[in-house]
């Protein structure tokens, strides 16, 4: 993982956390996905989320050895390559925040290319829970409370 997969992996977990969910585990597999998807649209401006051969996230995170239940995956280019905007623009974009905050994922990878086009800068980012994995807890309440109850028997 490179300081910027590193920062962007961080910096989604961050929010996450701000937002009561939990922080995702940084997985080889999506990341690997992630990054062959970012190179590939550093290489092919246009490219989205179908991939220059015809794949789909489903088919690159399971080409990578992964065995989803659930995933999903976010693209961004451009912004130098910084990843604050990048994210604050996921965050605010209602096709997107559902992938970056979704309770269901527990894994993550990231991948960032520098290429060719005019954005220069490119992401991926693939969201996953695996079969093998139960499905996080509901995240803490932001309180609780406890009455005392006593209860007094007849003798």
């Amino acid at each position: 993982m490179n300081i910027y997969e590193h920062a962007m992996l961080s910096a989604i977990n961050a929010a996450r956390v701000e937002r009561g969910l939990h922080a995702l585990a940084a997985n080889a597999q999506l990341a690997d996905a992630a990054e062959r998807h970012a190179q590939d649209m550093a290489t092919r401006p246009g490219i989205v989320h179908i991939g220059s051969d015809g794949s789909s996230i489903e088919e690159r995170i399971r080409g990578a050895g992964y065995a989803p239940v659930a995933f999903g995956e976010v693209v961004a280019w451009g912004w130098q390559g910084e990843v604050a905007p990048a994210l604050e623009w996921w965050l605010n974009s209602p096709a997107h925040v559902g992938y970056v905050l979704s309770p269901e994922y527990t894994e993550i990878g990231v991948g960032y290319a520098t290429g060719l086009g005019p954005w220069g800068h490119y992401w991926a980012v693939d969201f996953g829970r695996p079969a093998t994995v139960a499905p996080p807890p509901p995240a803490p309440r932001p309180y609780t409370s406890y009455v005392p109850v006593v209860v007094r028997g007849e003798q």
